[in-house]
Formats: C-alpha cells, sequence, structure tokens
C-alpha cells in the first residue's frame, strides 16, 4: 500500500495553523481571536500485525475513556456513525462551564484517527455542524511522489 496522508476540507472561514507539510497532524482554527474554537486532527498508520478494526461501538468508547483521561471530566454526550473514512465514535465533554470539548475517534479499520474540537465559548450556531463536516469528509490520500 503506498504511504497515506490526512486531507480534510476545511469550510472557508476555517484556516490551517500549523504547517502544510505534516503530514499526520492538522491543527484548524475557525475565525479570529482567543475565543476561536481549535480542531485538532492526528493519524495513527497502521504498521502491520492485526488491523484493529473497531466498531463503532469501540471508537464512541475510546472518546469517553479518553476525555477524562486527558482533564476533560464525564462525557456528556456520545454518539457514532459513518464517515468518508468509514467509522467514527464521539463525546462531548464540558471541562468546565465555559469550555465545550469533543472528541472523535475515527477508522478505516486499519488506520486510527484523532480529532479533538475545543472551543472556550458556547459555540456559535452552525460551528458544530462544521466541525462533524470536517470530520465526515477527511479523507486519506495517498502520498504523491515527486520523480527527478
Amino acid at each position: 500500500m503506498p504511504p497515506m496522508q490526512l486531507k480534510v476540507s476545511p469550510p472557508l472561514n476555517w484556516h490551517t495553523v500549523n504547517d502544510p507539510d505534516l503530514k499526520s497532524l492538522i491543527t484548524l482554527r475557525r475565525g479570529e481571536g482567543d475565543t476561536a474554537g481549535v480542531m485538532q486532527v492526528s493519524v495513527g498508520f497502521f504498521q502491520g500485525g492485526q488491523p484493529p478494526n473497531p466498531s463503532q461501538e469501540e471508537l464512541m468508547g475510546h472518546a469517553q475513556r479518553y476525555g477524562p483521561k486527558i482533564g476533560y471530566g464525564q462525557p456528556y454526550e456520545a454518539a457514532s456513525g459513518l464517515c468518508a473514512i468509514g467509522l467514527f465514535g464521539t463525546a462531548v465533554f464540558y471541562p468546565n462551564p465555559q469550555h465545550r470539548a469533543q472528541l472523535w475517534f475515527v477508522s478505516n479499520s486499519r488506520d486510527m484517527i484523532l480529532v479533538s474540537y475545543v472551543c472556550s465559548h458556547q459555540p456559535e450556531p452552525g460551528e458544530l455542524a462544521e466541525a462533524q463536516g470536517i470530520v465526515n469528509t477527511a479523507t486519506l490520500v495517498a502520498v504523491e511522489r515527486v520523480h527527478q
């Protein structure tokens, strides 16, 4: 299988805030200023052995268990579903009354992708749908090799 990289297509009001050449980590910000929500998307590529092949419920469980480990507290709600890469599981957390955090674990049965979205405010209308849309439409694409 050729080397892969993560590709996201954020809405126009989102922008990349890290090195675009990074193949396994993407950081996006919605809007400008201190209250802009920040999304990080990182991928762990399958390295061999038995593929993890997680179910939607397992991915949702990963999100629910990971939030408390990183200080987000107990999950407020959780869900799972289908996306362009394959399956996702997500959980929402409120680390404090002003902050909202959401984690997604996404898999194509081989690779695992972790997405976090944290905002220091109650999200604006459409903001959560945009974040979910980024997760839903993210893809893994073959890395183009330059022939010399």
